[in-house]
């Protein structure tokens, strides 16, 4: 049985029809939308049957990906034929014991927003806009383990990293070109249509490149994202089947700064 999709926001219409798929005790429902139709699953045995037993069958995203814009070729947007390959080379970098070594720059960073929270109250009488600042606090933590680089947001809220982070943030808000994608993926590419801008892209590629290639050249060990990366490039750099080039390297990093 189908139904049809009505000019409502996505997560309403799902979310109506899971209800009334739960209160029916039905398996799944399909609704259908001008380009693309959605099959939403509620039982267990058929999501278990769907993500492990059968998974090659429905393996990928339905994001649009364009290999020149660097910063949409990441993990969680790439379809299965060049998600498998990286995923296997990225997997051994990301062990427990691996991820573990960045906790002392997590610390650091937490006791800079402590201190800083305890400014603002002061300073503002207890009335502080939070969410801005956690955003800066994670802005500083991810920019020290991914980029290795110090963005000092929570001191300074308008660095340029901590902009150009925002503006990419509000750029990913961008479902209608999935939902194009799904149909015309071939003739967006041909157009060279971006998922993300040429500045967003031309700042994180630029801040990656400075990034990684001031760590080869010092030498330099700080446990981080940045070591496992500079570590997987020199490992599978010459690859026949996916090398690891700058810009597939540059998606990632992207990935987890927005993630």
């Amino acid at each position: 049985m189908t139904q049809n999709l009505k000019q409502q926001p996505w997560g309403l219409v799902i979310n109506k029809y899971y209800r009334q798929m739960c209160s029916e005790n039905r398996a799944f429902k399909v609704i259908e939308g001008l380009l693309v139709s959605v099959v939403v699953v509620q039982d267990l045995e058929a999501i278990r049957d769907i993500m492990i037993t059968q998974f090659d069958s429905f393996p990928d995203r339905g994001f649009y990906v364009n290999p020149r814009d660097a910063l949409s070729v990441n993990l969680a947007r790439l379809d299965y034929d060049l998600w498998k390959p990286l995923r296997q080379k990225m997997s051994p970098s990301f062990t427990p014991a691996k991820i573990r070594y960045m906790y002392p720059t997590l610390q650091r960073v937490a006791k800079q927003f402590v201190e800083v929270l305890k400014d603002e109250c002061q300073r503002l009488a207890n009335q502080i806009e939070i969410y801005d600042l956690c955003a800066r606090y994670t802005t500083d933590f991810i920019g020290n383990v991914v980029f290795g680089l110090e963005c000092n947001s929570l001191h300074e809220p308008n660095t340029e990293f901590r902009i150009e982070g925002d503006k990419a943030f509000y750029q990913i808000r961008k479902p209608y070109l999935d939902l194009f994608a799904i149909k015309f993926s071939k003739l967006m590419r041909f157009f060279n249509v971006r998922a993300f801008d040429k500045q967003s892209n031309d700042f994180f590629t630029r801040v990656f490149k400075e990034s990684m290639e001031l760590r080869i050249k010092s030498n330099e060990r700080r446990n981080d994202l940045m070591d496992l990366l500079v570590d997987l490039k020199r490992e599978h750099e010459h690859d026949q089947e996916m090398p690891l080039t700058l810009e597939i390297l540059v998606g990632q990093v992207f990935a987890f700064f927005i993630g």
